[in-house]
């Protein structure tokens, strides 16, 4: 496997307070890593550094060995970065398969307006088809997404996400608000997401799935990452578990 994502020594501080303190964290190509700890760990901090949103006060970023340090987010996503974020938000005026084909459109613009003209053309449209197909919504392609339960709203966000051909994709807790029953068919949708050209990072507090799914775990506790390993040893580990139980450890709400 060839390293994808590279952050190192992020460091990032509010008003004083160390969000972050020297992290380092690695993607392969082809995995699907699971980012977790309780709440307060750092962990939406640092999806934020990767993909542009908060700038660390040290450190350095790289996608397949290109440095995003001090690129703007939609800089990083023309470079191969997707951003799934915990909000959906879809433009409801238009259908679901009109919002993918939006945003198949506009992968490779920069003016919003071409990509709106150009959204029906041709390779959009099998671009948007295969997608929906992918993520389970090609049943719901002409509903508006309004009309749609959260979860499907969730899968739509993806959606748009991949119609840019990301080569690594930012999940920041998907399966949020989700009964288990959907929460695990997203899990499983997720999982088939999964590639041997690219790489997913998934923030999740759902432990059950993202354990079930996830080839690798990276655990954050206090701006800190505390563990990386496979799930099972992450798991087992007396650090990892007193960050979860509350033993000196835990993170700060």
């Amino acid at each position: 496997m060839t390293a994808l994502l590279e952050a190192r020594g992020i460091c990032v501080s509010f008003d004083g307070v160390q969000a972050l303190q020297e992290v380092n964290i690695t993607v392969e190509t082809g995995e699907l890593v699971g980012l977790i700890g309780p709440n307060g760990a750092g962990k939406t901090t640092l999806l934020h550094v990767i993909a542009g949103i908060i700038n660390p006060q040290r450190g350095d970023v790289f996608l397949d060995r290109r440095s995003l340090t001090g690129l703007s987010t939609d800089r990083r996503v023309l470079m191969g970065l997707g951003i799934s974020r915990q909000l959906v938000r879809p433009f409801y005026s238009m259908s679901v398969r009109e919002n993918v084909e939006l945003a198949a459109g506009a992968a490779g613009m920069r003016n919003p307006l071409t990509a709106l003209v150009r959204r029906n053309s041709r390779a959009e449209r099998r671009q948007s088809a295969r997608i929906l197909a992918l993520v389970g919504l090609e049943a719901f392609a002409d509903k508006h997404p309004g009309d749609l339960p959260l979860g499907m709203r969730k899968r739509l966000e993806m959606a748009k996400c991949l119609a840019h051909k990301p080569r690594l994709l930012l999940l920041d807790e998907p399966l949020a608000g989700l009964p288990q029953t959907e929460a695990r068919a997203l899990a499983d949708t997720i999982a088939r997401l999964q590639n041997e050209r690219s790489g997913i990072v998934v923030i999740e507090h759902n432990l059950g799935e993202v354990l079930r799914i996830c080839s690798r775990m990276v655990v954050m506790d206090n701006g800190r990452c505390i563990k990386t390993g496979a799930p099972e040893r992450v798991m087992a580990d007396a650090r990892v578990r007193a960050a979860y139980l509350g033993e000196g450890h835990a993170g700060t709400g």
